[in-house]
């Protein structure tokens, strides 16, 4: 078995002046819900399984939304191995909700998509690598940075945008 190379580094360095965006209040963005939460489809969690989570033991959680319904889709259905494309059955869905929802007032939040993120050791692996150790050290550092979250490409949806946005852990209304 060969073993697999990162180039994406890790996130030591002054993180003062990385890419940044603002997101209009209210922007739609769309997020796949569990039935038991249609009613409170913004949930920030931080179970250790997402890509952008947070401290398992902080009073921080990530919220995942993505800018397309496809995209949304896709990442709510796509597998945590690298080798397995997201396969989308009806069973997938059978409790979710595809919900649109109104992006909330966003400070400030880390573009991962923008050129100059290079020469701070991201590379587009931030959006693929597996397991989630590395993507989930620059969630926790830009989060510490004061960053309300990140913006970046999904894996499965290249091409598109998704956000992981930081919040205090909980759910919130706002279907």
């Amino acid at each position: 078995m060969t073993s697999r190379r990162i180039s994406l580094a890790a996130p030591f360095r002054d993180l003062t002046d990385f890419p940044a965006l603002r997101v209009a209040d209210g922007t739609p963005v769309w997020r796949v819900v569990a039935e038991s939460h249609r009613e409170e489809p913004w949930r920030f969690g931080c179970s250790g399984d997402g890509r952008f989570d947070l401290h398992r033991h902080g009073p921080a959680g990530t919220c995942y939304v993505a800018a397309t319904p496809p995209a949304a889709l896709v990442e709510a259905a796509a597998p945590q191995s690298a080798s397995s494309p997201p396969i989308l059955t009806a069973a997938v869905f059978r409790e979710r909700h595809l919900q649109q929802v109104p992006m909330p007032a966003t400070e400030r939040i880390a573009d991962t998509r923008a050129r100059r993120v290079a020469g701070y050791g991201v590379t587009a692996e931030l959006g693929t690598v597996i397991p989630y150790t590395l993507p989930q050290w620059w969630a926790q550092a830009l989060h510490h940075q004061g960053f309300a979250g990140v913006r970046y490409e999904p894996r499965h949806a290249v091409g598109d945008t998704a956000f992981a946005l930081f919040g205090p852990r909980g759910t919130r209304g706002g279907a």
